[in-house]
């Protein structure tokens, strides 16, 4: 199984420190569309609140600090396996 990692981050490391916090991107954005478009994409509740809207075309793994990511990265497997892949 092939995995790729985007992280994004504010300048100051963190990455959607606030669940209200409002991120506004150009082209950061549209290159994270791009590049997402079509495949399953893991976020963290709070980046997932912030650019929910965005997220179309994805299928959305929702995780936060009592997730396993054992447990994903098998059901990911497990998806990869059924369907020949995770898109």
């Amino acid at each position: 199984m092939r995995i790729i990692l985007i992280c994004a981050t504010t300048l100051d490391g963190f990455i959607a420190k606030d669940s209200n916090e409002i991120t506004r991107w150009t082209k950061d954005l549209a290159l994270f569309k791009k590049q997402t478009r079509g495949y399953t994409v893991i976020v963290g509740s709070k980046t997932y609140k912030t650019i929910q809207n965005e997220l179309k075309d994805r299928k959305i793994i929702v995780i936060n600090r009592n997730s396993y990511p054992k447990t994903i990265l098998n059901k990911l497997k497990k998806q990869k396996e059924n369907n020949n892949d995770v898109r």
